[in-house]
Formats: C-alpha cells, sequence, structure tokens
C-alpha cells in the first residue's frame, strides 16, 4: 500500500479555487473530507489519509466534496453520554435508598369479638373448673376474698375452705351439674377495663337427661383483672336450665 501525503494548505486553497495546469486531479477522503491532489496515474492505488488514515482508491472520489462522516464520533459521543447518564441514575437510586429506608412491616394488634376474647376463654375456664373440681385453676381464676362473700363465708381466704364451698353451695350447682360450652363477654367496655362481666352458656352433659337439651343455662360472671389474670369476684344465675319433667329431682 502506498501513501500519498496530504497537499498543505496553502495548496488545498488553490484547488479550492479553480482549475490548475499542473496535471493534477482533487479527491477527497471519504471518511474525513480532507483534500488532495494527486497524479491521474495513483487514482488505482490505495491512498492512506493522514489525517484519519482511512485507506481508499482516489478514483472512487475525483472532482467530489465529500461532507466529513462523522458517524463514529457520534456514536462515541451517543455511548459516553448512556454511560454517564446510567452512572448518574445509579447514584441516584443509592442516594434514595440512604435517605428513604423501608421501614419494617408493623405487626397488627389481634382483632377479638366478645366471644372469642382472651377473658372470655378465662371465664369458660373457671366454670369448667368448678364442673371438674379442679382447685388449681379455681385458685387462679378467683378473688377468693370475694367469693367467700359470694358464699356466704365472710372474712374466711382459706383456699381450702372456699374451694370446698364451691363444690357443695347452692349457686354452683348448674356449674357443677351441667357443662360449660362457651361465653362471652357482656359488652366492649369488658375487653379492655379493669372489671368487666361475662355471659358463661350451661348445656346438659351428653346422656344425662335430667335436663331438657332445647334450653341452656346462662349465668352472668363478674370479674376484675390482675395484669392479664382474670379473678372471679361473682356470678348470678340469669336463664336457669329446664328440667326434665319425668326426672325427679336429685
Amino acid at each position: 500500500m502506498s501513501r500519498r501525503s496530504r497537499s498543505s494548505s496553502s495548496a488545498r486553497g488553490r484547488a479550492d479555487a479553480g482549475p490548475r495546469d499542473d496535471g493534477k486531479v482533487d479527491i477527497c477522503c471519504p471518511q474525513c473530507g480532507a483534500r488532495y491532489r494527486v497524479a491521474p496515474d495513483t487514482l488505482e492505488t490505495k491512498i492512506e489519509c493522514s489525517d484519519c488514515h482511512r485507506v481508499f482508491y482516489g478514483k472512487n472520489t475525483v472532482g467530489k466534496r465529500i461532507a466529513p462522516d462523522n458517524t463514529k464520533a457520534y456514536f462515541g459521543f451517543g455511548a459516553a453520554a448512556v454511560i454517564l447518564i446510567g452512572v448518574f441514575i445509579a447514584m441516584a437510586s443509592s442516594g434514595d435508598k440512604k435517605a428513604k429506608p423501608t421501614a419494617p412491616p408493623t405487626a397488627k394488634a389481634p382483632t377479638y369479638s366478645l366471644g372469642d376474647h382472651p377473658r372470655t376463654h378465662q371465664l369458660v375456664k373457671w366454670a369448667r373448673a368448678i364442673a371438674t373440681d379442679n382447685r388449681l385453676v379455681q385458685k387462679t381464676h378467683s378473688d377468693l376474698t370475694a367469693v367467700g362473700k359470694q358464699l356466704n363465708i365472710i372474712g374466711v381466704t382459706d383456699p381450702v375452705t372456699v374451694m370446698k364451698e364451691l363444690q357443695s353451695h347452692e349457686s354452683t350447682r348448674y356449674l357443677r351439674e351441667l357443662q360449660c360450652e362457651s361465653g362471652m363477654l357482656v359488652t366492649q367496655a369488658d375487653m379492655t377495663g379493669a372489671t368487666g362481666r361475662g355471659i358463661v352458656y350451661l348445656t346438659p352433659r351428653p346422656g344425662d337427661d335430667t335436663y331438657l337439651n332445647k334450653v341452656r343455662g346462662e349465668i352472668v360472671v363478674e370479674f376484675r383483672m390482675e395484669g392479664e389474670q382474670v379473678r372471679v369476684t361473682g356470678w348470678m344465675t340469669t336463664t336457669k336450665p329446664e328440667r326434665n319433667p319425668k326426672k325427679p329431682a336429685k
């Protein structure tokens, strides 16, 4: 491959001014548009542009004015711009993450109804403890001083004496003879108040026909709270279960 030196700027100016009688012809680099004057016998020879080092045949550009091809330059600038934009976006995203950390999810407080509140479950547990003579539960779920007054043994706080009376007193007869199937608090205030009331529902035991199955007993139980622990202070039968007329009372 032969190289031809680019004509000087003065020579280019003269070439632009018009034809000359030196026998040479004007050619242009197809890449950058640089102009040269070369001898006609070199048009079939490869020429390397001294500006952009593009190799071309002079015969392909004789007498042509070719604008510089800036495609590669534009592509390079475009690629650099895309890279810079990506860097800025990444930096901005990183800054946002630091400035606005994701808050941890907050646990929702459980929602209770009057029938499934923890206080209701404790009242049912107390009623069942009377039926089964579970004295450990009776002790933990009762205000023994208040229960003693309910049982007319005022001034007696001995757990053994109070719980023994629970198993024989007339006011607990339905609790002992029937089973407690469920319960509920009376009002919404009973869910959070320091004191409250609940209802326990009594039904005949399976296989026991002493009471009719169609009517259930209802006992309103009063309580106070000691932390999260229910302490029963009193009770009253509001709906008596109906006895089976075919079965005499014991």
